[in-house]
């Protein structure tokens, strides 16, 4: 029997359908808007080329073997690949793997497990969780990767935290980041780099929240008056049976869902852990870089 689909695993594939639709992209991540990108909808290719960028620029270049935990659709791998890196890539998803498989060489290895399941006897130079680790069980996840490391290896977290800011988020998604912390304290590890990159990120949201109040809701709200206007026992039916989910839906309509919502609500940060001994000293945050200027020279 086919395993049952997951939510969120769905939501991925559905949305790396419709962006290559759009923009013909294989780019499965937010967009990085620079100071003066106009935020619309045709522009948003170019944004999430801005991330991919952003985030190749992190990675340090003597890192030869790579673990790509959460590939999407291979893009972030082929990209490291192109430029020397060995990338070994990960994901449950059978279709987004399909996709990675397209666009990564021949024999590029993709283990299709999730990676609290992940098992091998290989170490690597960095463990990488760009937009992923947010799925994953963090205590465990941080833990099995620092045991993948080899000596001087890094761990790369790109992805959104959770803020304690009061009041119920409008927007899901993301580890708590006090716990974090706390987490990556416990487990000795140095954040060798930490970029804030919230305030590049948050636009997305605008955009987000311009298509489903101006697009995704007339047209659902269309819908739901044609069923009960047409189809009234149907209608009457389906709101019972799906009453929970449909209610669910609505989230996406919250006005609060915008770069504002996530700037209170979330924290968005690329960071490299590196396992340290006691007396090693731990680098001071750095201000968002651009994905162009960013330097490789001190790593």
């Amino acid at each position: 029997m086919p395993k049952k689909l997951k939510g969120k695993e769905y939501g991925l594939e559905f949305g790396a359908i419709v962006l290559h639709y759009l923009f013909k992209s294989k780019a499965l991540h937010y967009g990085y808007w620079e100071e003066g990108d106009e935020v619309a909808l045709w522009n948003f290719g170019r944004a999430q080329e801005n991330y991919t960028r952003f985030l190749l620029s992190r990675v340090p270049v003597d890192a030869k073997d790579v673990l790509d935990v959460g590939c999407g659709t291979g893009l972030i791998a082929s990209r490291l690949i192109a430029r020397g890196h060995r990338v070994e890539c990960l994901s449950p998803s059978p279709f987004l793997n399909g996709e990675a498989r397209k666009i990564l060489p021949d024999g590029a290895p993709i283990h299709e497990t999730t990676f609290e399941e992940f098992n091998t006897s290989k170490t690597y130079d960095l463990v990488m969780f760009a937009e992923s680790f947010q799925y994953v069980q963090m205590d465990e996840s941080l833990r099995k990767a620092v045991g993948l490391l080899r000596p001087g290896g890094r761990i790369l977290i790109c992805d959104a935290f959770r803020l304690d800011t009061p009041g119920k988020s409008p927007i899901g998604g993301g580890q708590n980041y006090a716990q974090y912390l706390k987490r990556v304290e416990t487990l000795n590890l140095a954040c060798v780099e930490d970029v804030d990159i919230t305030a590049r990120i948050a636009p997305t949201f605008d955009l987000v929240q311009d298509v489903s109040l101006n697009l995704f809701k007339p047209l659902w709200e269309n819908l739901v008056r044609l069923a009960a206007s047409n189809h009234p026992y149907i209608y009457k039916m389906a709101m019972w049976k799906f009453k929970k989910r449909l209610q669910k839906m609505q989230k996406h309509f919250d006005p609060r869902r915008n770069g504002q919502g996530f700037i209170e609500y979330k924290t968005y940060r690329i960071q490299i852990l590196k396992p340290q001994p006691v007396a090693e000293t731990v680098l001071p945050q750095s201000s968002p870089s651009s994905p162009v200027s960013a330097s490789l020279a001190d790593r």
